[in-house]
């Protein structure tokens, strides 16, 4: 349990202290640290532990998945009886070219693997793409969607505070000793105005007072926060 600091926010769902860029994952209930998103696939959140590990998988598997198309075109066109006017359908959807006899057992089985290949090849490339475009602006998923950019350091400090001081080393071997910042540093011009380090203590008492339920609602107050510019007075 983390116990909230002095003039920190509290968490309404979990009651416990919110550190900048956390967020309550109502799948993991708990509070996770630079909460990027809840991945489905590890069962687990995306957070500031773990996050190169993840990038560098969603990398591992686009280019694998590259390899490995490029690598059985050949075979895939010797299965499918070279190029003809049915080979797109013959890739995109053998199943249906089979029963007719257009496809033999073997040609299916090489078609729907070349299928599949190509269906991770695409969604493994839009999550790195969604991924490094975040990573540049120093952005979580969460402040993508919202354009918070109050933590965009530049380029090499992104990376840095994603991948660690060696961030090159950790690009190619996630396993690598490559410490994070202990504190990340935000911006004074950010698009957003003030973070939450530059709430009152009112307004973090009131936070601290409201029950919330779910993470809607905990989003919700969280980019007000973020969003709201510090006063001029």
């Amino acid at each position: 349990m983390h116990f909230p600091l002095s003039g920190q926010p509290v968490c309404g769902t979990c009651q416990t202290g919110q550190p900048p860029r956390s967020h309550h994952c109502s799948k993991c209930r708990q509070c996770v640290d630079k909460r990027d998103h809840h991945c489905l696939f590890t069962g687990c959140c995306v957070g500031r532990q773990n996050h190169r590990y993840f990038i560098c998988g969603i990398l591992a598997v686009f280019v694998g998945s590259l390899y490995g198309i490029i690598y059985e075109w050949d075979m895939v066109l010797e299965a499918a009886g070279g190029y003809s006017l049915w080979l797109p359908l013959q890739l995109s959807a053998p199943h249906l070219l089979w029963p007719f006899g257009l496809l033999d057992g073997w040609g299916l089985l090489v078609c729907v693997h070349n299928m599949l290949g190509l269906s991770v090849l695409v969604n493994a490339g839009l999550l790195v793409y969604l991924q490094l475009s975040a990573l540049r602006r120093g952005q979580t998923q969460f402040e993508r969607k919202r354009g918070i950019t109050l933590y965009d350091r530049g380029l090499r400090q992104n990376l840095r505070n994603v991948l660690g001081e060696r961030w090159l080393v950790a690009l190619f071997w996630p396993f690598a000793d490559s410490p994070l910042p202990a504190v990340e540093e935000t911006t004074e011009d950010g698009g957003v105005g003030a973070g939450k380090a530059d709430i009152g203590d009112d307004e973090c008492s009131e936070a601290s007072g409201e029950r919330l339920v779910g993470d809607d609602r905990d989003d919700q107050m969280l980019t007000k926060r973020l969003t709201r510019r510090p006063s001029t007075d």
